[in-house]
């Protein structure tokens, strides 16, 4: 269970949550950032095959808000929000 300090956090209204992450992403320095979101061997490996694949065939590359949007349930109806979602369409960001 949160703390009453977190609790009232995600009480805040949703910019002053975004401005909070993003300050505390900021506050943290290289050193603390590399242990904590290292890619193991395996990732690395995948990523750069990945990017090698998108530089040969730029076009080819799908923005996600056209792929998927985030996955969310609705707290206590259990309808879920994991519907794809194409550029202009319902949960575009444009």
């Amino acid at each position: 269970m949160p703390s009453t300090f977190v609790s009232g956090l995600i009480r805040l209204p949703a910019a002053e949550r975004a401005a909070l992450a993003i300050a505390l992403w900021d506050s943290l320095s290289e050193a603390e950032r590399d242990p904590e979101f290292g890619l193991t061997p395996e990732q690395a490996v995948e990523l750069d095959r990945r990017w090698a694949e998108h530089l040969k065939a730029p076009p080819s590359a799908i923005p996600w808000d056209n792929v998927w949007r985030p996955r969310r349930v609705a707290v206590g109806t259990g309808v879920s929000y994991d519907t794809p979602v194409r550029r202009g369409g319902q949960g575009s960001r444009r």
